[in-house]
């Protein structure tokens, strides 16, 4: 009915059984309305939410950590707090200064290559607090450094490795971005089937679109 009325809509099915029942009725002429951002296809529908553009970096980043948060609850402590935050605040506002958005997927990166951190951090270098943050950081010895970025590592390797979430989080300019869902009048819909993406990454990926929504909303 949200459909035909032409609403814009986010479902977010915790399976998958409810989106196929909806596509099942989904008028041909009405197909173009309707997103779908599934992990299990084999080319899915992109999701970046650390494209900040035109909006605040700072909002966009709390979101997102807050995402992580509920996801990885368990063994998160202050330490890793602050570490994700620092990274995924450096990569927005490094994305915004390229006039190119990097995805979570360079998380892991920024934290493990010398090389890629050091662009990043290049760009973000009149920001006094992540440049001396990231100062500090590689002030520490490799030893320091690993054992500072082992807890989180743990915690990101868990989207990095599954390959079907990286399809979809891993793409810096998607051909829909889920902000424009109220502009637009689409109907996303996000199956998301545990048995095929994994309980953690199923988890992760509804958050980070629940807390996208949120921000458009």
């Amino acid at each position: 009915g949200d459909i035909a009325a032409r609403r814009p809509l986010v479902l977010v099915d915790p399976k998958r059984q409810l989106v196929d029942l909806i596509c099942e009725r989904i008028p041909t002429e009405l197909a173009d309305r309707v997103v779908i951002i599934d992990a299990a296809d084999a080319n899915p529908v992109g999701f970046n939410p650390l494209d900040a553009e035109d909006r605040n970096t700072d909002v966009v980043v709390d979101g997102i950590l807050s995402a992580f948060k509920a996801v990885f609850e368990d063994g998160w402590g202050p330490r890793t707090e602050d570490l994700l935050h620092a990274g995924l605040l450096s990569l927005a506002r490094a994305g915004e200064t390229r006039g190119e958005p990097y995805t979570l997927l360079d998380l892991p990166r920024l934290l493990t290559e010398t090389g890629f951190r050091r662009e990043v951090t290049g760009a973000v270098h009149s920001d006094q607090t992540l440049a001396s943050f990231w100062a500090g950081f590689e002030e520490l010895s490799p030893g320091a450094r690993a054992q500072i970025i082992a807890a989180p590592m743990n915690k990101l390797r868990k989207f990095v490795l599954r390959k079907n979430l990286a399809a979809v989080l891993g793409q810096p300019h998607p051909r829909f971005r889920l902000r424009d869902v109220f502009r637009d009048g689409k109907a996303v819909l996000v199956p998301l089937n545990d048995a095929l993406l994994g309980p953690g990454a199923a988890q992760l990926l509804g958050s980070l679109v629940v807390a996208e929504l949120w921000m458009a909303t």
